[in-house]
């Protein structure tokens, strides 16, 4: 009788040591990373609260209306304006964009040339023209790429034809566009 009386006293014991290691097991698996996760999100968000603080604070500040008025004017002219010295600079600079924008979309440049100096509405415009074979979904791409462009570019004036000599087969596994385009832009007038 004694060897059961201590058998139901451990059995006993072992049932009440599991009881209570099964909330301190869930805790440890459970409760612990979440509340560890819980403080690192508390902490991340204390931060942003200060760098928050930190951004209104300083758009709060006043600036100088002289100071204001400079730096619109510089995005302006940054976004709208051809950057470069003289006028043929600038128009070689416009010239190797669109090679570098066509050479991203795979095309090669037959020819190029700049176009003179056009005024309109009070503005001045550069422009090149350029001569081009894609396909159609080349096409696309790289006048989306030109109209996307920062300064402003614009896609003047547009020819797009079938190349002149084209066999069967190429033309119906990759029909080809033979595409003359003028593309200008906006440069700053000269002051005085």
């Amino acid at each position: 009788m004694i060897s059961g009386s201590v058998q139901k006293f451990f059995s006993r014991g072992l049932a009440v040591v599991l009881l209570a290691a099964a909330p301190a097991l869930v805790y440890l698996l459970a409760a612990a990373p979440l509340m560890a996760r819980y403080g690192e999100l508390e902490r991340l968000i204390e931060e942003q609260r200060e760098v928050l603080g930190r951004l209104k604070a300083t758009a709060g500040a006043p600036a100088s209306e002289a100071l204001q008025s400079i730096t619109n004017d510089m995005l302006f002219a940054e976004n709208v304006f051809l950057a470069g010295g003289s006028t043929a600079m600038k128009a070689a600079e416009l010239q190797a964009k669109l090679g570098r924008l066509a050479d991203a979309e795979g095309l090669a440049v037959k020819s190029a040339r700049a176009l003179d100096l056009r005024e309109k509405d009070g503005k001045q415009f550069i422009g090149v023209e350029m001569q081009i074979i894609a396909s159609n979904a080349q096409l696309q791409k790289l006048l989306l790429a030109i109209e996307s462009q920062r300064p402003y570019l614009f896609i003047d004036s547009i020819r797009i034809a079938p190349p002149p000599i084209q066999s069967d087969a190429e033309a119906l596994s990759a029909p080809l566009l033979e595409v003359d385009v003028s593309v200008v832009g906006a440069i700053e007038k000269p002051r005085g």
